[in-house]
């Protein structure tokens, strides 16, 4: 196998990034990794060269010898509207470094050097835009669920090309993404990519204690263990129940040492630091590795037999992902990216359930690999979400980042080790005995700190994960579900009741602006997923039957009726104020993945009491969620479902857990402890009969409809709620090689120069904002794919009860098959047997919508 330590003084400065992260009018911040320690310089400047603002300079952190991370925030004046650029310079050692712009950066699938990779012509330096004031104008693109080895073609690569045909066109170009989870995948490693990770890890760290620097030794887990014991399929035994506790159905090849998650987290985003795919390790090296381990014990010889015999597939799986990978990085240079932990950032079913919490916290070992996971999430991910929780406080009280910075700075092994503690307070990983020692009245699990009834922190020394960006048309919640869970008399909550209000503040102000919430899991996922949580038994059964796996994500969305759904419907209205009728009324979009397919939600909220309302407030409420996922990681049962549609299952005889539904009716009451609400009627799945559900206290929703039978409510309901799940209004499939959309400048463009660049930028993305195309045979998207959220915003007719505002979910993915009826494109040159398809679900917003009447039963109230 090809080491990184005989290719890394070939290799240039820049080993990952840049990545440009939050920016706001104020301030600008890029995110970069070198192999030197250096002073980083960034400078904003417009789109002819001239410095907008002052330039900031930040030190690198030396986290190894070779492995140097930064994220520098430049103060600015930024207006909608406008190109901008950016450069950066790099003093290492004292001396004066090369900007980047003449900064050289190996293109590794074709060992030369490429004076600027990462930007679009006509800009020699990477490029942006703020999101626009006209909410019509923003594009928002987004996805999750992001793995080396998944099926398929990388379909984050796919915004390369919607950038390059409108980087010159501030209006027209993609203005922000947001990751939504599962970035990287820590479990369910390829053996071929493990092997790179761990070479790469001591390499970068600096473990061998030969030159002066970086680790000095290799990183030490609890139980004396040393990651390199363990080579790629031969860590099931450790991580598992009998180790530090890990429940994923994939632990041979799991990530576990520091080094490993943050050098996943340079090959998912940069090909600096690969090999050329002929120099990738063999079956036979992986083989020799894993036998001469001696940990092997945990499988038997068939088993083992059939992971090398994977190899080859995983291997061409990964050449897959290598191929467009400097696609994504230059995408990355040029868009302000937001990102969210999920599970498969630390490991699957993190936090799922209380059994995983006492197993895996009850482990030294099993702390320690979640605190490496969160550490390398904190400096890949979060530093350039919340820059100013990273940020030097004049008054000495540095933030928590800061201090996580400080614990990490030029340390070894040895430091790391000894710091473990302080480190896992920063980012949250508690013990045992916290978990043991809460009252009964404790029901809140917090990943961050320890809170009792009332809300008193253990410690305010913790990372915060969830954000909030505001602009000037539109507001984005990014929420933390992943690490915050509570469990309450048996129960899963993916948010505990006061984190669902702080995470969703009401401060800043929403105005008049479109609220967008992130979410990791669903709100709610389809049928067959909610089939299987309401059979959680027999679904256990079957899936660890027919695929070996025994813990399936049961409790990873925001079940459909729930305490948790209700009190989420709830705070979201609490977003809008109160209009002249005093009614909240409002939109919101949801925008979720974790799936791996996609599809779309309509949702309507009309309450004369909501849930949890002490007076009566009224609300009026249409909710949209979007879901996208996966850029990479498609599989049979995803095309199953694009194939089949929302009630698509694997197994024939599961169909019987299912309803199949297309529209759902809810009604709920604010009741008080020991009251009961007992609806008439009978609800029949397949060949079982029962009736509805009594409405209690903890369980105040029922569903209404549809049933077979009339539904009668002895009392009138408090709110009540509509649930569609959508189809596609049109599909397309979008030109190889289109016009670029030409530059429009904002302050003096006239309505036939935006129509002019409209009509361009129709054309060179397929058309889709005529919605005029015919929807194909798709009801959901299940190979990988990545989406796009924009906005037909008219202003509402309150005299004429007129509202006709649209959230626009457009899906793009790679078809290896020309649909029948549509021309024959320039094919794509990366991928030449494939075709970009796009689908878009044009979703009502209209809370009056005469196509959404509310579901209503028969008869209510005496």
């Amino acid at each position: 196998m090809d080491t990184l330590q005989t290719r890394l003084p070939r290799l240039p400065l820049i080993l990952a990034g840049p990545i440009l992260r939050r920016v706001t009018p104020s301030s600008a911040t890029v995110w970069v990794v070198l192999q030197k320690s250096a002073m980083v310089t960034l400078q904003i400047k417009s789109a002819t060269g001239d410095n907008v603002g002052d330039a900031a300079t930040a030190p690198t952190i030396a986290v190894g010898r070779y492995l140097h991370i930064v994220a520098v925030t430049a103060p600015v004046s930024l207006t909608p509207g406008v190109i901008y650029t950016y450069d950066m310079s790099f003093a290492t050692f004292g001396a004066d470094g090369t900007a980047l712009g003449q900064t050289k950066l190996l293109d590794a699938v074709t060992p030369t050097e490429v004076p600027n990779p990462i930007s679009y012509p006509p800009y020699p330096l990477p490029s942006f835009a703020l999101p626009p004031a006209n909410l019509n104008d923003l594009r928002i693109i987004h996805g999750s669920c992001r793995k080396p080895h998944g099926n398929g073609p990388d379909a984050l690569s796919i915004l390369d090309d919607l950038i390059a045909v409108t980087a010159q066109n501030a209006t027209e170009r993609p203005h922000q993404l947001l990751f939504t989870g599962d970035q990287i995948y820590a479990d369910d490693v390829a053996a071929v990519l493990l092997m790179q990770l761990m070479d790469a890890s001591s390499t970068l760290l600096g473990t061998d204690g030969g030159a002066p620097g970086g680790w000095r030794a290799e990183e030490l887990l609890p139980g004396n263990r040393k990651p390199s014991d363990f080579p790629p399929l031969t860590r099931t035994g450790i991580l598992g129940g009998d180790g530090a506790g890990f429940t994923s159905a994939d632990l041979r090849s799991h990530l576990m040492a520091l080094g490993e998650y943050l050098c996943m987290y340079l090959f998912t985003w940069s090909d600096v630091l690969w090999p050329a795919p002929a120099l990738l390790p063999s079956s036979f090296e992986i083989a020799a590795a894993a036998e001469a381990s001696g940990n092997l014990s945990a499988w038997n010889p068939g088993a083992f037999a059939k992971d090398i015999a994977d190899i080859p597939g995983h291997l061409a799986n990964v050449v897959t992902h290598l191929k467009t990978l400097s696609k994504v990085r230059r995408a990355l240079a040029n868009i302000p990216t937001y990102m969210i932990l999920d599970d498969h950032d630390v490991t699957d079913d993190w936090n799922m359930t209380i059994k995983f919490c006492n197993a895996v916290y009850g482990s030294d070992l099993g702390r320690r690999v979640v605190q490496n996971a969160l550490v390398a999430y904190a400096l890949c991910q979060l530093w350039g979400n919340t820059p100013e929780q990273f940020q030097a406080d004049p008054a000495n009280n540095p933030a928590a980042g800061r201090k996580l910075l400080t614990l990490l700075d030029k340390k070894t092994a040895a430091d790391y080790g000894q710091n473990s503690a302080a480190l896992q307070g920063i980012v949250g990983v508690h013990t045992a005995d916290q978990l043991k020692a809460r009252t009964p009245e404790s029901v809140y699990h917090d990943q961050h700190t320890w809170l009792t009834v009332g809300g008193t922190p253990v410690s305010a020394d913790s990372l915060v994960y969830n954000f909030t960006y505001t602009g000037p048309a539109h507001q984005i919640v990014v929420t933390d579900t992943r690490s915050w869970r509570s469990y309450p008399n048996g129960n899963h909550d993916l948010l505990p009741p006061d984190q669902i209000a702080a995470q969703i503040p009401l401060d800043p102000d929403l105005g008049d602006r479109a609220l967008i919430i992130v979410l990791t899991t669903n709100a709610p996922p389809v049928q067959p997923l909610r089939g299987a949580t309401n059979h959680n038994t027999s679904t256990t059964m079957v899936s660890y039957i027919f695929e070996d796996d025994a813990h399936p994500d049961l409790y990873e969305s925001w079940e459909i009726p729930s305490l948790g759904f209700d009190r989420l419907l709830k705070r979201i209205t609490d977003k809008f104020k109160p209009d002249a009728a005093g009614i909240h009324y409002g939109q919101a979009v949801l925008l979720s993945g974790d799936v791996h397919f996609s599809f779309a939600t309509r949702l309507s909220y009309n309450a004369t009491n909501r849930y949890g309302d002490t007076t009566s407030q009224k609300a009026h409420t249409v909710v949209a969620q979007l879901v996208a996922s996966a850029f990479k990681n498609q599989a049979e049962h995803t095309i199953g479902f694009q194939r089949d549609g929302y009630f698509y299952v694997p197994f024939f005889a599961m169909h019987w857990l299912i309803f199949m539904d297309m529209t759902e009716g809810y009604a709920g009451w604010n009741l008080a402890p020991g009251q009961e609400i007992s609806p008439a009627g009978w609800f029949q799945l397949g060949s079982f009969h029962s009736g509805l559900p009594t409405a209690t206290n903890d369980k105040p929703t029922v569903k209404i409809f549809p049933f077979p039978v009339p539904v009668i409510l002895p009392q009138k309901p408090d709110y009540r709620y509509r649930l569609d799940y959508l189809l596609p209004d049109a599909q397309g499939m979008q030109p190889k090689q289109p016009n670029p959309v030409p530059p429009l400048s904002a302050a003096n463009a006239s309505a036939a120069d935006r129509q002019a660049a409209l009509a361009t930028f129709n054309a060179a993305t397929g058309n889709y904002r005529a919605h005029n195309q015919k929807p194909g045979n798709e009801r959901l998207i299940g190979r990988n794919n990545i989406s796009e959220l924009t906005f037909d915003w008219p202003a509402r007719d309150v005299n004429a009860g007129v509202d006709s505002k649209k959230a626009i979910h457009t899906v793009r993915w790679r078809e290896n098959i020309l649909p029948i009826g549509i021309a024959d494109p320039a094919p794509d040159p990366d991928f030449p047997t494939t075709f970009v398809m796009w689908t878009t679900y044009s979703v009502s917003l209209d809370p009056n919508d005469k196509d959404y009447p509310d579901m209503q039963a028969s008869k209510e109230g005496p």
